[in-house]
């Protein structure tokens, strides 16, 4: 289960080593998945520059069901309230219908099919960014020292005040574009995997496979996927 959001600041004095931790993963992450270019702000246009949009990181704090603590998860979101919206085309992503949920539950049930839930850690990040509008984004001071001690590289990026600009690549949670870019991912690899979008529900795919049909159901980053 977990509990509201706290800030950076409160989670390095509450649980300085869980925190770090859980900052180091995440910004590992960052790097390893390639979700960003770092850019040097005086090569770009004043427009670029006039458009970079913040950052902030979350920390939750995961409990049991009996309110245990179990860890800290960080995760980095862009500010998408300072993106303009008119500047691209569709950013909608649909989610399956819960009709539809019952009634492939229902099929499952009377078939006997097994049935399991996935959920795609860091879902978003598999999805490239558009070409249709480039987005810079800032990490403060903070976020760069720790960026720099994990790849040397970001050093020579630095700004006057301590941080950094990148271009984002991947679909990082927050931008305004990143579900619909999630959601055409997810629904290419699975036609690409021989899977045909359900006319009544574009969340709901299906498969053939030696006479035996295999049902997946979207739901944002969560799979429920049925078969004999």
């Amino acid at each position: 289960q977990d509990v509201l959001h706290i800030s950076v600041r409160a989670a390095l004095r509450e649980f300085p080593t869980d925190a770090m931790r859980a900052i180091t993963s995440e910004l590992s992450q960052m790097i390893s998945k390639k979700v960003w270019t770092p850019v040097i702000v005086r090569q770009l246009t004043q427009d670029q520059r006039r458009s970079i949009i913040r950052s902030s990181m979350f920390i939750t704090e995961k409990k049991d069901p009996t309110g245990v603590f179990l860890k800290l998860k960080a995760r980095l979101v862009a500010g998408c309230d300072q993106q303009d919206k008119t500047l691209y085309n569709d950013i909608s992503a649909a989610t399956a219908a819960t009709s539809t949920v019952f009634m492939v539950a229902a099929i499952a049930a009377r078939e006997k099919r097994l049935i399991t839930v996935v959920d795609i850690t860091c879902a978003y990040l598999n999805a490239k960014m558009s070409n249709q509008v480039v987005v810079h984004m800032k990490l403060d001071k903070r976020l760069t020292t720790m960026l720099v001690d994990l790849d040397g590289s970001y050093s020579r990026y630095i700004n006057k005040d301590g941080g950094c600009i990148v271009r984002l690549d991947r679909a990082l949670y927050g931008c305004v574009e990143s579900a619909a870019l999630w959601a055409d991912h997810i629904k290419g690899s699975l036609m690409s995997g021989g899977f045909i979008q359900n006319p009544h529900d574009i969340c709901c795919y299906n498969k053939m496979y030696d006479n035996v049909q295999i049902t997946v159901i979207i739901h944002v980053d969560d799979l429920l996927i049925t078969c004999t």
